[in-house]
């Protein structure tokens, strides 16, 4: 346990790190907790492969896309000019009486 937890840290950078063996640590407790608890049986290859992919799940979920870098882009912006827009309202209610002019 302690060159799983600690030492490999000297070995291998943490962000590198992607071994499953908290996780499968973890399903082997809640497996044996299942079996005492509750009469369930964990077939053992089954739970490192179940353990497995939820590391492989977690370490996808929590991986940071890098940026993408745009070209630089040499047309002038468009600008919005508001003397450019027509700003009229009307009621969709034939029984009323009142337009108006934004």
């Amino acid at each position: 346990m302690d060159y799983l937890f600690w030492r490999k840290n000297g070995i291998i950078e943490p962000e590198q790190d992607m071994d499953p063996y908290p996780w499968i640590i973890w399903y082997i407790w809640k497996a044996r907790n299942d079996k005492l608890f509750r009469g369930i049986y964990r077939d053992p290859l089954e739970l490192v492969r179940y353990a497995e992919s939820e590391c492989q799940a977690w370490f996808d979920a929590n991986e940071v896309p890098q940026p993408v870098i745009q070209e630089n882009n040499t047309e002038e912006p468009q600008v919005l000019s508001l003397s450019n827009i027509c700003l009229l309202d009307g009621s969709w209610r034939s029984a009323a009486h009142f337009s108006g002019c934004g």
